[in-house]
């Protein structure tokens, strides 16, 4: 849900006029606050909707009179101390609160809902169910016109999905075959998508009504896909299958609940899958999640072929799919760049929320397996062994780079230092857990950045927290000192 922030509210005479409440007494009572906040953010809501807008308007315009007709009862108070009148205004405030609230959500949506300006035909269907569902959200009857008013949104927006779906008709013409065009299934949507507009123009309370709105919503999407030549042969064809038509046609003819089930159950079969959006999701995915991200990929694909082949309902998988691709989105979202990785600088809320969706995204994938009965059959049986594997690599990983970033700066005293060599005391930076090798090789690289002679090697380094002992060994465990002393023998 998105709302726009109420500092600095555009200038707009619709808002000003939604969100602006008179108060005879002069400042408006503080009683009203939450009411008239409310107010104004969902006015700027509803100046941005472009789906009910007029039922959304004047929801709010009617809730905005009845804060005003609170105000005139509060002064009324104010001036007689009457008790009815009292009772009156005490008695509206907290449902006007709860009206405004419910409109603060729906407006929230309704405002982000533009048109899909995507292919995806199953974001067609998205559009159009949520349509159907803020649609019934806003039955509240503030006034004797709201049904005209209703109806008035409804047209609208069917008039301008008939307008867009009939050139959608006209594209997709050009690139199917002229026996599809002439199919009794192709034919009959046509012409009853044709009729749409005057068989709905004085009645649009029906629920055959909101089915048909749905479907032209759909098959907007439908078509501008297979129209779309960019896109994959045979993912368009999927779109065309006889059967898939002969629920459009039963849809058209029925107008029913059954047969639009049934079309959306055939449509979700055929519809292209989101593995192509998995896919280029992995590529922003850093450590550590990236071994997981490409397993939970990998067996999405892979169920993906079993359920295309084996023609299963796909319900189970496309709720995998999107608890897939809400892990990955957030996995991409933990870590933005190298600079962040290399110094471990994480977010551990952001982690922890990733490595939730990561478990539940998992969850799906088996229940996947499971339902599809996969179990018992290769890759699937692997499924757990892989996603173990590949939380260790990231673990190990991961680990790598703490042992690579965890840096210490050391201060280096020279003794009997070569002729010429600056004596002054050197810092340089190494790994903690370095061998001692190459904290020397980093103590003589140093040096002879200022000294052009040749240094000799036969030195040795000695911790002077410890008398000088002689550091030696393959790996100073834990961390080196703070402080070494370089000693050359001549």
């Amino acid at each position: 849900m998105s709302h726009t922030n109420t500092n600095g509210a555009p200038v707009s005479s619709v808002f000003s006029e939604l969100s602006t409440v008179p108060s005879p007494g002069g400042e408006a009572p503080p009683v009203t606050d939450l009411i008239r906040l409310l107010l104004q953010v969902v006015a700027q809501d509803v100046c941005s909707s472009k789906r009910n807008t007029m039922s959304l308007y004047s929801l709010l315009s009617r809730s905005r009179d009845i804060c005003g007709e609170l105000h005139t009862l509060i002064q009324k108070v104010d001036e007689t101390g009457d008790w009815e009148s009292y009772e009156s205004y005490s008695s509206k405030v907290q449902p006007l609160e709860e009206l405004l609230y419910k409109l603060f959500e729906l407006t929230g949506d309704e405002s982000t809902k533009d048109w899909p300006s995507d292919r995806n035909v199953m974001t067609h269907l998205s559009y159009a169910n949520t349509w159907e569902k803020n649609r019934g959200l806003v039955e509240v009857q503030p006034s004797d016109n709201f049904d005209w008013v209703k109806k008035h949104d409804d047209l609208a927006l069917f008039h301008t999905i008939l307008e867009g779906v009939d050139k959608q008709f006209a594209a997709f013409a050009t690139v199917v075959t002229p026996s599809f065009i002439t199919s009794e299934a192709y034919t009959t949507v046509r012409a009853k998508i044709n009729g749409f507009e005057s068989q709905f123009a004085s009645d649009t309370g029906a629920q055959s009504f909101v089915i048909a709105t749905k479907f032209v919503v759909v098959m907007d999407g439908l078509l501008g896909f297979v129209a779309d030549k960019s896109q994959a042969l045979e993912k368009r064809r999927d779109l065309l299958g006889k059967e898939l038509w002969k629920a459009a046609k039963d849809v058209v003819e029925k107008l029913d609940q059954p047969s639009w089930d049934e079309f959306v159950r055939l449509l979700s079969n055929a519809a292209p899958s989101d593995i192509e959006d998995l896919v280029k999701l992995v590529k922003r995915i850093r450590r550590p999640f990236h071994s997981q991200s490409m397993v939970l990929v990998k067996y999405c694909y892979q169920i993906l072929n079993k359920v295309k082949a084996e023609k299963k309902e796909p319900g189970v998988l496309k709720s995998a799919l999107a608890a897939t691709e809400e892990a990955l989105s957030a996995a991409a979202d933990v870590v933005k760049n190298n600079n962040d990785l290399l110094k471990f600088e994480i977010d551990a809320a952001k982690k922890t929320a990733a490595e939730t969706k990561f478990t539940a995204a998992t969850a799906k994938i088996t229940d996947c397996i499971t339902t599809y009965t996969l179990a018992g059959s290769v890759p699937f049986d692997n499924f757990s062994a892989d996603t173990t594997a590949a939380q260790a690599l990231d673990k190990k990983w991961m680990d790598e780079l703490i042992v690579a970033t965890d840096l210490a700066t050391v201060k280096v005293t020279i003794t009997n230092p070569p002729a010429g060599l600056n004596t002054s005391n050197q810092t340089f930076t190494v790994e903690k857990n370095c061998s001692a090798s190459t904290l020397l090789s980093h103590s003589l690289m140093q040096l002879r950045k200022d000294f052009r002679g040749t240094l000799p090697h036969r030195c040795h380094l000695a911790d002077p927290s410890k008398n000088n002992e002689v550091i030696a060994g393959t790996t100073l465990v834990n961390a080196i000192p703070g402080a070494i002393t370089l000693v050359f023998k001549m």
